[in-house]
């Protein structure tokens, strides 16, 4: 049984998790660890925090009607003669169940368009930016599989800015690696959070001055070759010093 310094579900997080399933589960098992790595601090067992982690996933499938996953947390550790094999079950099942996700969202990624150009300046500011928050998550106490997880989004966040397009996918990580459900965690990232804002605002001006161009000009008429007359009156031309 958790004990009363644990902490436990908040029905207004799960009432804002999206509708899409995929992306609903990743934020809903993101949550659910970092409760789970809370209760393990607060003096619960490891057997009890990671059953808390299950029973929540498969709460989470019983009312998303995820059969596979329902199947997958069906189970209880507490008291088992072997507990750590149907745990880790649950967490290969995540893993992989996330490696799907991130090939199905590369495959969507070649077919949209959702990515924003950035001009070499705006690379430099936003490479800065990181570079202060990753200076700021050193110095703050937060658990470190949460560090973990912010360091693994901003660097895929700072890979794409070298590559000149950056995928609001990977920002909208960032964003959700930024906001925890234990409010002492999220005071203490907030001074990062106002620094990615920046990051935010800089994005927001590029794709906001890409939409804003106009539209390219229709291309000239190919001329025919010039005459021989006109040739010769070029290269007369070019030899006249200015």
């Amino acid at each position: 049984m958790l004990k009363e310094r644990s902490v436990r579900i908040d029905p207004i997080f799960v009432a804002s998790l999206p509708d899409d399933k995929h992306q609903a589960f990743l934020e809903f098992e993101v949550y659910m660890a970092a409760l789970r790595d809370e209760n393990k601090k607060n003096d619960n067992s490891d057997w009890t925090a990671e059953q808390f982690y299950i029973n929540g996933l498969n709460a989470y499938a019983i009312s998303r009607g995820d059969d596979e996953l329902q199947k997958v947390t069906n189970i209880n550790i507490v008291g088992d003669d072997q507990p750590w094999y149907p745990y880790s079950n649950v967490i290969n099942y995540v893993e992989r169940r996330k490696a799907l996700h991130a090939f199905s969202l590369g495959d969507e990624r070649r077919k949209s368009r959702s990515a924003i150009g950035l001009s070499a300046d705006v690379r430099e500011q936003i490479h800065s930016y990181i570079s202060n928050i990753r200076h700021i998550l050193h110095q703050i106490d937060l658990p470190e599989l949460k560090r973990e997880h912010i360091f693994n989004a901003l660097n895929r966040l700072a890979m794409e800015i070298d590559t000149n397009r950056t995928w609001v996918e990977s920002v909208g990580e960032v964003v959700m690696r930024l906001t925890d459900p234990i409010d002492d965690i999220n005071k203490k990232l907030a001074p990062a959070k106002k620094l990615f804002d920046k990051i935010l605002k800089r994005l927001g001006e590029s794709r906001d001055e890409k939409e804003a161009l106009p539209a390219p000009e229709e291309q000239k008429r190919i001329e025919g070759p010039s005459t021989a007359k006109e040739d010769a009156a070029n290269d007369l031309e070019d030899e006249i010093p200015f």
